[in-house]
């Protein structure tokens, strides 16, 4: 006779937090939409155009980097996508170009027949767009180091920086980070005709195949077949003769003037764009720092002269003539009619110069001074608020910090100097803090800026490239990697989340720098340790009251504390990457490569889980739930609705007083906001579970779910509900204590201890009516022999007592196996198995071969 046991469940309401649920509507305060197909291209925005082509038609193509697309702007100047879906990736051959995915294009060539080629250099490869609009690869394989001369261009190994087309068809190809120069003929056969593979500058006025090369970005061809290389790095344009010969064309080691009207050799350039003009002028497109400008060099005189710009970077000039025009690092060139094109990338637009007046035809402002809900963003990261409602956005790719107000305009705020903000916060005085890396000649150099409310910029820290440096001394000396999140607390001590370096560091109130966190690997470790010998991958940071530091450790998808006396913890996430544990503990749920982290006055913690594509609240009590998105990133979609149904892609998080969640909606160009709807729940219900049976010991077959409505009947989400289990320890629930998913439900799996015995459930939360359930915990049965149940295999009697090696019997008895079973053995490596439908059987220490159950 079995004998059973009821367990008791009782629910009861987590003080003071389950009162109220807390679901979120959202909306757009800033940015809008960017793809103005359709429309003219002087009034829709580009994200960073490097290239540029013209077909026989006047049309004019834009390879947009960032923007992994080429858009298209007809001769009456009117923009459409020609290529890409906006999202990076490598699809769509033998298929329409707009549905092709591209990764970072940067040169594109237009052949006699209209076909487009595209260096797709995130990708490793050269596409063809034929006229008709399909998409095919025609060289690399998708690995960027060099192979596969003088086999088929397919199946070699490119870098494919930028491409030219002959009258012939033949492609060339500049293989940056290979130093080669490579060539697909007619018959699709790759070969290198210049540089040997290392890096550096040798051979001119020999063969230019044994020459040294640097990064190529751009090259062109004369009506003769010379081929001119912007040779990035070694400051000059070089010449490829027919006879495959190498020779300084302009710049170079002798450059060192600005000035036009002399032999292009001695021009001082950092060349990025080269294109011919078949009246037979060469153009280039000068990035010095000092001296932005378009050259044209006569081939018949070799004189150099000053085409647009005036040296000085800055965008002005539209209308006038182009000498008095400032650019920003021009690239890209085209040419038709004696109208130069060319790509003013860091000025987001393609301009021209014809009858010697220089205009935009591509790109456009970005709406600062007016609505913000009208301002074109470019993958916004970090934002922050202030007390009186002014909200900061890190316009990363935009190179601009812009404030604004939720209703009100958008406007720049400090002086970045052209460099890419990252992280964003605010100290107690309304002063915003940024990181950025500003571009000062040759290379980036990462800073921490503070934009004080007066209108001044500060260098807080950083000075020089990418490293790591300075600890113990002068902030403003100190030496940072790629630093993204920023924090300040209320005694003016900075903290750093310096990435590429894998730490965090504090500047404190005196300006002395030093390291907190991390040991400069990455690669997870030292919980419960001193923060200063743990692995760790900071990407942002906040600061809770008690004086604690949250750290995203993004690669390790957790949320880690380091508390006053500099431990480490991790307080989110279990390590692994995914998408689980809404409604329970946040130390068992997965999250996916967060990037962003706020806290509100009460404690709870709001995470941009970025590679889930939602928005995140930890609790104070530590349970977890999901408040925005629906985990598909792109199109931005679901403003006036309730977040959780919204498509967004969360890089950073804010949060006001009032409880509202602003988010950057990076790939989107947005801010958005997540605005609190306090609703009142009104009754829960059991949905599934009740009445269930387990033996003690194990796990209920199916988990309790119940829910939490409002008066409507409609779920809440955000109730805190706890467990009780009477008699204590005759199982353990979990979560517990647990959350109300979107949907208003929690679900609970219980294992039942090891005592049975009927009980009574009840359950209660908040002032709703009772639930109760009822389950049943029985009590285990053990195998057990039958009196006389051994005997011999032909099971005559008596009962066997004593048994020889290798004698064979039949055993009976009951609860050797579920009832039904019925199993054979099977040999394993010509040998009976000791274990037959989970049944063993062992004389002393010596397991028995079994012939069937």
């Amino acid at each position: 006779m079995r004998t059973t046991t009821a367990l008791l469940l009782i629910l009861l309401p987590f003080c003071f937090q389950n009162a109220w649920s807390q679901p979120y509507t959202i909306g757009t305060i800033a940015g809008t939409t960017r793809l103005l197909d359709g429309g003219p291209a002087n009034a829709a925005p580009l994200r960073s155009p490097i290239a540029v082509a013209l077909d026989a038609h006047g049309n004019l193509f834009i390879a947009d980097e960032d923007d992994n697309r080429i858009r298209k702007v007809s001769s009456t100047g009117i923009i459409s996508t020609y290529a890409g879906t906006g999202i990076p990736g490598y699809s769509g051959d033998r298929g329409l170009a707009i549905n092709a995915e591209l990764n970072f294009p940067t040169g594109l060539a237009i052949d006699a027949q209209g076909n487009l080629y595209v260096a797709d250099l995130g990708n490793f490869v050269v596409r063809r767009i034929a006229a008709d609009g399909t998409i095919n690869t025609v060289a690399g394989n998708g690995n960027p180091k060099f192979a596969g001369d003088n086999g088929p261009a397919t199946s070699a190994q490119i870098d494919p920086v930028a491409v030219a087309v002959d009258s012939q068809g033949n492609l060339y190809i500049a293989d940056g980070t290979n130093y080669r120069i490579r060539k697909v003929d007619t018959t699709g056969i790759i070969t290198t005709i210049a540089g040997n593979g290392n890096q550096g500058y040798t051979g001119d006025n020999g063969p230019a195949a044994s020459a040294e090369i640097d990064y190529v970005t751009d090259l062109t061809l004369d009506n003769s077949g010379n081929i001119y290389l912007a040779d990035y790095y070694n400051y000059e344009v070089r010449e490829i003769s027919t006879a495959g010969m190498m020779t300084d064309f302009a710049g170079g080691l002798l450059g060192n003037s600005y000035a036009g009207g002399m032999p292009a050799t001695m021009a001082a350039m950092v060349p990025d764009g080269v294109a011919f003009d078949p009246s037979g002028n060469i153009y280039i497109t000068d990035d010095n720092v000092y001296n932005n400008v378009i050259w044209r060099v006569d081939l018949s005189t070799g004189l150099i002269y000053n085409v647009a710009g005036t040296g000085a970077i800055g965008f002005t000039g539209d209308g006038g003539s182009p000498l008095a025009a400032e650019l920003n690092y021009p690239a890209g060139l085209a040419i038709s009619g004696g109208v130069v094109y060319f790509a003013d990338t860091d000025n987001r637009r393609v301009r021209k110069v014809a009858d010697n007046l220089i205009n935009t035809v591509a790109g456009t402002s970005l709406g600062d001074d007016g609505p913000a809900v009208n301002a074109f963003l470019n993958f916004p990261q970090g934002v922050a608020i202030e007390g009186s409602g002014d909200i900061l956005v890190a316009d990363t790719s935009n190179a601009e910090a812009r404030e604004f107000k939720a209703g009100g305009n958008i406007n720049s705020l400090g002086q970045l100097q052209g460099g890419e903000p990252y992280g964003a916060t605010v100290d107690h005085s309304g002063n915003f803090y940024v990181t950025d890396e500003e571009p000062i000649f040759p290379s980036q150099v990462p800073r921490i800026l503070e934009l004080g409310t007066d209108g001044t910029t500060k260098v807080i820290a950083g000075d020089g490239p990418d490293g790591f440096s300075g600890d113990g001394g002068p902030a403003t000396l100190a030496v940072f990697h790629t630093p993204q999140g920023v924090a300040v607390d209320s005694a003016g001590n900075v903290y750093v989340a310096d990435y590429g370096n894998h730490r965090v560091r504090k500047v404190d109130s005196t300006g002395t720098i030093n390291t907190i966190a991390g040991n400069g690997n990455a690669e997870f470790s030292g919980d419960n340790g001193p923060a200063t010998a743990a692995g760790i991958d900071p990407f942002d940071l906040a600061l809770d009251s008690a004086g604690d530091i949250l750290v995203v450790d993004q690669i390790n998808n957790r949320i880690r504390k380091i508390a006053p006396n500099q431990t480490i913890t991790t307080v989110v996430g279990a390590g692994s990457p995914g998408y689980a544990g809404d409604g329970g503990p946040a130390t068992g749920a997965l999250l996916k490569l967060p990037s962003g982290i706020a806290l509100d006055g009460a404690g709870n913690m709001y995470i941009a889980d970025q590679g889930n594509a939602v928005v995140r609240r930890v609790t104070a009590s530590g349970l977890i739930t999901t408040i925005a998105g629906n985990g598909t990133l792109t199109p931005s979609m679901g403003d006036g609705g309730p977040a959780i149904a919204a498509q967004l892609d969360p890089f950073s998080v804010a949060v006001d007083k009032a409880g509202n969640v602003y988010v950057t909606d990076s790939f989107n160009d947005r801010v958005r906001m997540l605005t609190p709807q306090t609703a009142k729940p009104a009754g829960m219900s059991i949905v599934s579970g009740n009445g269930q049976s387990a033996t003690v010991g194990t796990s209920l077959a199916s988990p309790l779910v119940l829910k939490v409505t409002d008066s409507t009947g409609a779920g809440l989400a955000g109730v805190v509900v706890t467990f009780t289990v009477e008699p204590v320890g005759s199982a353990t629930v979990a979560p517990s204590p647990a959350i109300t998913l979107n949907d208003g439900t929690v679900t609970l799996t219980v294992t039942l201890g090891s005592n049975p015995g009927p009980i009574t459930i009840t359950a209660l939360s908040y002032t709703l009516a009772n639930v109760a359930f009822s389950l049943t915990s029985l009590a285990a049965n053990s195998p057990s022999i039958s009196t006389g149940g051994i005997v011999s295999a032909g099971l005559s009697t008596p009962p066997v007592t004593v048994l020889s090696p290798n004698a064979i019997v039949s055993i009976f008895g009951n609860n050797f196996a579920p009832a039904g079973t019925a199993k054979s053995a099977s040999l394993v490596n010509g040998q009976l198995p000791t274990n037959v439908a989970g049944v063993c059987v062992e004389f002393g220490t010596v397991a028995a071969p079994i012939f069937g159950v």
